[in-house]
Parts: C-alpha cells; sequence; structure tokens
C-alpha cells in the first residue's frame, strides 16, 4: 500500500510538472491522452489513497477507544492494587499487634503460671507447717489433758476425804510426838 501512495504522489508531480512544460510550450493537445490517463490513475490512486485512509482513521479510532478503555482499566486496577495493598499494611501492622499481643500475653501467662508455682509450694509448706503446730499442739494437749487427769483423780472429793483424814491421822501423830518430845525436854 505504502509503496502504491509513494507512485502516486511521484506521479502527481511528474503530471504537474508536464502541465506546465506544455503550458510553456504552448502544445497541450499532444498529451491530453497521457493527461487524462494520468488523471485517471491519480484519481484512483486518490481514491485508494482515501479508502487507506478512512480505513486507517477508523483503526486509528477503534485503537484509541480500545487504549482509552485500557487506560480506565489501569487506573481502576491501579486504584484497587492501592487499596489492597494498603488494606495488606494494615493487616500486616493488626498481625504484628496480635504478635505482639500474644507474647505479652504469653509472658504474662508464664509469670502467672511461675507465681503460682510459688504460692503452691508456700501454701505446701505453709500446710505442713500447720500439720506440725498441730500435732505439737495436739501432744501438748495430750499432755496437759493428762495433768488434768491426773489432778482430776487426786483431787476427787473421795480421795481428798481419804487424804484429810490421813493429814488429820498425821497431825495428830505430830501432836502427840511434839507433846511427848516437849515432855522429854523438860525435866
Amino acid at each position: 500500500m505504502e509503496a502504491s501512495k509513494l507512485e502516486s504522489a511521484l506521479d502527481v508531480e511528474d503530471l504537474l510538472k508536464l502541465v506546465k512544460k506544455l503550458q510553456k510550450a504552448g502544445n497541450l493537445e499532444p498529451r491530453i491522452e497521457d493527461l487524462v490517463y494520468r488523471i485517471d490513475k491519480l484519481q484512483k490512486a486518490k481514491r485508494l489513497i482515501n479508502e487507506d485512509l478512512r480505513q486507517y482513521n477508523s483503526h486509528s479510532e477503534k485503537l484509541k477507544d480500545e487504549l482509552d478503555i485500557l487506560n480506565a482499566d489501569k487506573s481502576q486496577l491501579d486504584e484497587t492494587l492501592n487499596r489492597k495493598q494498603e488494606t495488606c499494611r494494615i493487616l500486616q501492622l493488626q498481625c504484628e499487634e496480635r504478635e505482639a499481643e500474644t507474647q505479652r500475653q504469653q509472658q504474662l501467662s508464664e509469670e502467672s503460671k511461675h507465681r503460682i508455682e510459688d504460692l503452691t509450694s508456700k501454701i505446701q509448706e505453709e500446710k505442713l507447717k500447720q500439720r506440725k503446730q498441730r500435732m505439737e499442739f495436739e501432744k501438748q494437749l495430750e499432755e496437759l489433758m493428762e495433768k488434768h487427769r491426773s489432778l482430776w483423780e487426786f483431787h476427787t472429793e473421795k480421795r481428798l476425804t481419804s487424804e484429810i483424814g490421813t493429814m488429820e491421822n498425821r497431825k495428830q501423830c505430830l501432836l502427840a510426838e511434839g507433846t511427848h518430845r516437849s515432855e522429854l525436854l523438860l525435866p
């Protein structure tokens, strides 16, 4: 197509040169058939060029429309990409925050676990200490109850009456012995 367009352009130039020569020479008739043939050829070439130009313009318009659609799609995709990248950044930040929170909670959990273990150990120690104290208390209570029983048995009414009687007898004996000694000592 390009070669025929170039030929047509050269033919037009040749035709113009020929017409100018003939005008100068004053003889246009012998070449009229050539001119008609060339004009006809040029008109056909012009029609072909015009048809090619229309096709080119039509194709160019279609390509422009397609380019506009592609640019609109590109803009939309860029916008979607930007939104998704922003969403991705936000999600990454949230993920990092959650990881940090999880680590902090694990740390707190570990600390709580250690404190619970320490407290459990102290509770066990305290229970053992209280058990030991309770056993000592029970032992002291048993001893005290035994002493109380002994005292109670010692101080029962029968026993006291018997003891009073025994003491009265001893007193009488001691008085009698004291009187007897004093008589012996007196000359």
